[in-house]
């Protein structure tokens, strides 16, 4: 009790320090105060509110309305326009007031959609209107302005732009003259000059001696395991070269190997001669992750140096294994990576994986 009472003493004394007035309502005194609010805090001065009610039947957007009863704090009961198209629309919902937000497709004026007129004139009447790109010969945009090398643009029956005679230059290396492709605003299609982009395609131009990794189409690059299939005694190691073949301007690789580790125990990999030119070139090579059993992970090599990378076949990098069970292991290589000099990628057209068989 003596604690109660001096408590009270302190909040009415700290009340009276920062200037404040103590509130005056009661409740029981007849007045709905602000600090009694709602009916929970005192039945007996605040009446129930009405359920809420909505003047035009919920969410009709096309007549203006308004709400009555329950509803937030400092809600707009009234439906409005925020924008010339979108509406702020006011419902209730489960007998709460509500406001919904809606995009009016011929505008919104004075708290409501505008109505379209059934009888408006409809695409073909030569106007651009709302939903239309053009109308007619009424074209609002040229070929140019949508992207295009150039071109006509035209308008079909639905109003919207017909693209088919804008000009595609969509370096399909075929200049097409009856489009209006030229060498001015189709360059990628019309030049003859040999553009050799290391895309695997031999264009105009391009030949075997000034283009070789996009004009030799008839070699398969390769990468494999040699041998492809292998055998050794339990017990005894071996060694599984990994080669590359007919590649251009090698220049760096990554890839993983998986194998079967209650077979086979990883031991160790060996840069091979090729990609450095037996030691005459430097390299930077990573060592090898093989911390997770069955998986030597990011084996990477490159070349150093403002140089052009090595062309044709050889050896790359030498794994070798210890045979700890009697089985056969699948050798498989993983996330294959090559690229060329200037950190194109070079497309291995043939992955080869191995197969250790231990007795």
């Amino acid at each position: 009790m003596r604690l109660s009472l001096l408590l009270g003493i302190l909040l009415i004394f700290s009340m009276m320090i920062a200037g404040c007035n103590i509130p005056t309502s009661v409740c029981g005194d007849g007045t709905c105060s602000s600090q009694e609010e709602v009916l929970e805090n005192c039945p007996d001065d605040c009446e129930p509110t009405a359920p809420c009610s909505d003047t035009d039947g919920g969410l009709n957007y096309y007549v203006r309305g308004s709400i009555k009863g329950a509803m937030p704090q400092d809600f707009n009961p009234a439906d409005i326009c925020l924008s010339p198209t979108r509406l702020r629309e006011v419902y209730c919902d489960n007998e709460f007031g509500a406001a919904y937000q809606y995009e009016c497709p011929a505008g919104c004026t004075d708290g409501a959609c505008v109505k379209q007129n059934a009888t408006a004139p409809a695409c073909g009447d030569g106007k651009i209107q709302s939903g239309e790109e053009c109308d007619g010969a009424t074209v609002s945009k040229s070929c140019v302005q949508l992207g295009y090398a150039g071109g006509v643009i035209s308008c079909n029956s639905n109003c919207k732009f017909d693209k088919t005679k804008c000009l595609t230059c969509n370096n399909n290396k075929a200049c097409e003259s009856s489009l209006g492709e030229t060498t001015a605003n189709c360059a990628g299609d019309c030049t003859t000059t040999p553009v050799c982009n290391n895309n695997g395609v031999c264009n105009t131009g391009e030949t075997i001696a000034n283009c070789p990794n996009d004009c030799i189409v008839s070699i398969v690059k390769t990468i494999s395991i040699d041998p492809a299939t292998a055998t050794v005694t339990n017990g005894n190691t071996v060694a599984l070269d990994i080669k590359v073949s007919n590649v251009v301007d090698f220049y760096g690789f990554q890839f993983n190997v998986g194998y079967n580790s209650q077979i086979l125990q990883f031991v160790s990999a060996t840069k091979g001669t090729f990609l450095g030119n037996n030691g005459q070139v430097d390299l930077f090579c990573l060592t090898p992750n093989s911390t997770v059993p069955g998986l030597i992970k990011n084996v990477v090599c490159t070349r150093l140096g403002d140089i052009p990378g090595v062309s044709g076949t050889g050896m790359v990098e030498r794994i070798t294994f210890k045979a700890i069970a009697k089985g056969v292991a699948d050798v498989v290589l993983s996330n294959v990576k090559l690229l060329d000099s200037n950190a194109n990628g070079i497309t291995a057209t043939s992955i080869g994986n191995g197969k250790v068989t231990v007795n």
